[in-house]
């Protein structure tokens, strides 16, 4: 996960790279709109009960790692319920935005040319879906800020929790989940 912070200089370019992006027109184009949708995080509660419900070395680590965790991880997704009612509601023109301006998608030529790349998740939003990334430094909707925010760091759970419960991924891949998994619940 990108975290926010300058990095000598590069947050300030992505910043006037998505501002130039936002301020394109999006007349006649063929992108997907936002939705607002909490589907995908909303799994999370079934993953842990799956989790529970079964045996195995990984139910039993998912268990050991999140089920202190469990309480925080309900009110984290009613937060994120509450601030999608606010950022549904937003009247807002929508942009093109990004939606994965993490550290992996940005790139420096040996020159210092900053690239954005991996346009797959790009959207029609408010342009708080790519702000997020940089919430410390904003000071536009928090309310919409925090909807994004929240929705990553819960989906970005669940699909690892999918991984680790649902594929057969190499156990060294399960690990690196899980760690992924501990890192973001620690530092969220």
């Amino acid at each position: 996960r990108r975290e926010p912070g300058d990095r000598h200089g590069v947050d300030d370019v992505v910043a006037a790279i998505m501002t130039k992006v936002h301020g394109v027109s999006t007349t006649g184009l063929d992108i997907e709109e936002e939705t607002y949708s909490t589907e995908y995080a909303d799994l999370l509660l079934k993953q842990l009960a799956m989790a529970e419900k079964e045996d195995g070395v990984w139910c039993k680590a998912v268990r050991d790692l999140l089920v202190p965790h469990q309480a925080r991880l309900e009110a984290d997704l009613e937060r994120l319920h509450y601030f999608n009612a606010q950022a549904s509601a937003a009247k807002k023109t929508p942009v093109i935005t990004h939606g994965d301006l993490i550290v992996d998608n940005i790139l420096k030529d040996k020159s210092g040319k900053i690239y954005i790349v991996d346009w797959d998740m790009a959207k029609l939003a408010v342009s708080e879906r790519d702000l997020w990334f940089f919430a410390k430094d904003y000071s536009g909707d928090k309310k919409i800020i925090n909807f994004f925010l929240y929705k990553r760091y819960l989906e970005d759970i669940v699909w690892w929790l999918e991984e680790i419960l649902t594929t057969d991924a190499s156990d060294e891949q399960k690990q690196a989940d899980l760690e992924g998994i501990k890192h973001i619940v620690q530092s969220f």
